[in-house]
């Protein structure tokens, strides 16, 4: 069952929707297929094609898909809704000059990507930010610390940093200050 496809990936752009069953794939029932063998099934070399069939949920409908692997890059900064182009609105009031960022986690392009987004917005007149954080998932430390560093010129971030590392470390080694 696809819990969500990944954004802008190529079984989300042929239109896989989460709750979607996956029935076969290459023509062979998925029945009884552990998930690390459907898996590797569907992923390959990117520009090679993969062909699945689903039932959708709710209308119990088969649709067939053939789809060309490519190598996906998560994209972690999104805005409100997407342009004609496929690039993301990021201004939600444009008379009162109010962006929306969107972060789903925080990977290794996150802090280059949420820069790009600002110079976007302060393009289109941004005043003001909402920064949305919900539903994010957290992912790498340094990547969370950098958005951080973005908006907050001075204070304790450093140090918490090396605690927190400390304490990863810690963790990884047994020895625990609790």
């Amino acid at each position: 069952t696809v819990i969500s496809p990944i954004e802008d990936a190529p079984a989300y752009r042929a239109g896989v929707m989460a709750g979607d069953k996956i029935i076969s794939i290459e023509g062979k029932s998925s029945e009884g297929i552990s998930l690390d063998d459907a898996v590797k099934m569907l992923t390959g070399k990117p520009g090679t094609e993969v062909t699945f069939q689903v039932v959708h949920m709710g209308t119990l409908q088969r649709e067939t898909f053939t789809v060309k692997r490519e190598e996906i890059h998560i994209k972690t900064i999104k805005g409100d809704v997407r342009l004609e182009d496929g690039q993301w609105n990021y201004m939600i009031d444009k008379d009162a000059g109010i962006a929306y960022i969107r972060m789903t986690s925080f990977t290794e392009d996150t802090v280059h990507d949420l820069e790009a987004a600002l110079a976007e917005a302060r393009k289109q007149g941004m005043k003001g930010l909402i920064l949305d954080l919900r539903w994010n998932g957290g992912g790498i430390l340094e990547a969370a610390t950098g958005v951080s560093d973005l908006f907050v010129e001075s204070g304790v971030i450093d140090e918490q940093v090396r605690h927190a590392r400390g304490r990863l470390k810690d963790a990884a080694t047994g020895v625990s200050d609790l």
